[in-house]
């Protein structure tokens, strides 16, 4: 029977079993969350620079390829975030605050070192950046630089010369007939005095003053003491920043011995062909004929004849027609100088000397090379530490030490205020306190000044030629001028020049072969 108590205990054991499913729930919840969130680049949190990182190099790897790796040591081959979204290789993403990153700044560079390649994988997002090293090997990740036993050559190609004759129109353009006229691209210009007129002057004057030199002519001189002041200097520091000097290194020549190459020949066959003539013989020739007939009766009395058969033998001439065989012989060419065998199975060869292969190569500190062959060009920059250089500034008269140890200064020289007169300057001063003085004033060494009082004044004008707007000045004339256009007339001529190219197929459809060969490297093998 159904009471309070049961209904009690029911609503306890239900509220027990939703708790224990809301808990369940909310860690599944939890769970999935974590799981997905992990494959999803664009989170947010302290993270997500490390995260965006990964996916940046991973993204860096799937790029570069074998056909993308920089080939010289030393030679670095980049691509930028920006490329990456371009081609599609991933998606955009964006830092913590929500913000994208900075697609140029960050980049994906692989770098040819000893050891198969290095990868830098630079991020930049708003004020954070960071860059990761990675040690490629000669194209797959090598833990533990596994990369040191691997041995990597470049594959050896050969490639064959083609030429071609290349016929192309070529237009130019003439001003035949047109007289005076110049050609200037596609027309014909000529051009005209239109107006002529005297520039107007325009006068500047302009006028220097200096103290003019004192002279006493009267009166009594005290001479006092000139003070000297010492004066230290800033000592001047020039820095010279290194700078990246070209090094060209000699290119590496390696030429194998010539070698003795078999050549079969083709065998040289002469065939005559079948005859028929006629062979003529005596034969032997039995003649038969019946001869020594007898005739007799048997007991019924019938009558019977007999005859012996009769023969002889006689040579008769037997002419027939006779085919008589062709013959085949088997020789060897004139070039040929061994041989072996006879008949159908003689064989026919000589040797020819093969020449040997010369190859050009630049050395391992190049980092740059132009041309190929004997027109290789092998080089590298070497950078030379910045230098820092000490002298004295402008002005300086006493000097002590070098280096770091220098030391600069000049002395000032002065006359106490009590003074009213001067003569010489410098270490020369000498200042004097003169009493009852008549002075006289000079501009001597002041050349072209003229005494004004106690200065030296010098007026010196100048005439400018000012023409106006639209004219040019000419000598002493202001010229205008008019241009005359025409259009150019044409011509059109077929050049023949030959094409020349390389390429490692054998034939090449409306090129012919020059007989010029050059063996080139290619991708690098890694065993």
């Amino acid at each position: 029977m159904y009471n309070e108590n049961n209904k009690n205990g029911f609503s306890i054991i239900r509220m027990v079993i939703v708790c224990l499913l809301v808990v369940l729930f909310l860690f599944m919840f939890m769970w999935l969350a974590n799981k997905c969130g992990a494959k999803n680049p664009i989170k947010t949190g302290e993270n997500v620079f490390r995260e965006n990182m990964k996916y940046l190099q991973i993204a860096g790897e799937d790029y570069f390829t074998n056909d993308k790796l920089p080939v010289n040591m030393g030679e670095i081959v980049k691509v930028t975030l920006a490329d990456l979204y371009d081609k599609k290789v991933m998606l955009p993403f964006v830092d913590k605050n929500g913000n994208a990153c900075n697609k140029y700044d960050s980049y994906v560079s692989v770098t040819k070192v000893e050891l198969g390649y290095e990868m830098k994988t630079n991020l930049v997002c708003g004020s954070e950046k960071d860059y990761l090293i990675k040690l490629l090997g000669c194209r797959n990740y090598c833990p533990n630089n596994a990369c040191a036993e691997k041995v990597c050559q470049k594959e050896k190609i050969t490639e064959y010369q083609f030429k071609k004759t290349v016929s192309k129109d070529v237009t130019s353009y003439n001003c035949n007939g047109y007289n005076g006229y110049k050609l200037s691209g596609t027309n014909c210009i000529i051009t005209k005095l239109a107006d002529s007129k005297n520039p107007t002057i325009k006068t500047d004057t302009k006028t220097d003053t200096k103290k003019a030199n004192i002279q006493v002519i009267s009166g009594t001189k005290t001479l006092l003491t000139t003070t000297k002041t010492k004066v230290d200097l800033k000592v001047v520091q020039t820095v010279t920043p290194g700078k990246s000097e070209k090094v060209d290194d000699k290119v590496v020549v390696t030429t194998t011995a010539s070698t003795q190459q078999r050549v079969d020949d083709k065998v040289v066959v002469t065939t005559t062909p079948d005859t028929t003539k006629e062979d003529c013989k005596m034969v032997d020739v039995i003649e038969k004929y019946e001869c020594n007939c007898t005739t007799y009766r048997d007991s019924d009395g019938r009558a019977h004849t007999t005859c012996s058969t009769c023969t002889r033998t006689i040579q008769k001439e037997k002419c027939e027609n006779v085919v008589v065989p062709g013959t085949t012989k088997y020789s060897c060419p004139k070039e040929s100088t061994n041989s072996s065998g006879s008949g159908v199975n003689l064989k026919c060869w000589h040797y020819k000397t093969v020449a040997g292969t010369t190859t050009y190569s630049c050395p391992k500190e190049s980092t740059n090379h132009s041309g190929s062959n004997t027109t290789l060009k092998c080089w590298h920059y070497k950078t030379t530490a910045a230098t820092t250089t000490y002298s004295c500034p402008s002005g300086t008269t006493n000097q002590s030490g070098s280096g770091t140890s220098l030391k600069c200064w000049k002395y000032n020289y002065t006359c106490p205020s009590n003074s009213n007169y001067s003569e010489g300057s410098g270490a020369n001063l000498k200042c004097y306190y003169v009493t009852g003085a008549t002075f006289k004033y000079n501009c001597n060494g002041f050349d072209g000044y003229k005494l004004d009082g106690t200065n030296c004044v010098k007026t010196t004008t100048t005439e400018q030629k000012i023409c106006s707007s639209g004219y040019k000045l000419e000598g002493n004339k202001c010229n205008k001028y008019t241009t005359d256009t025409k259009k150019a007339k044409v011509s059109t001529k077929t050049e023949s020049s030959t094409s020349y190219k390389w390429s490692r197929e054998t034939t090449l459809s409306g090129w012919t072969k020059t007989g010029k060969t050059r063996v080139v490297e290619g991708k690098e093998v890694c065993n």
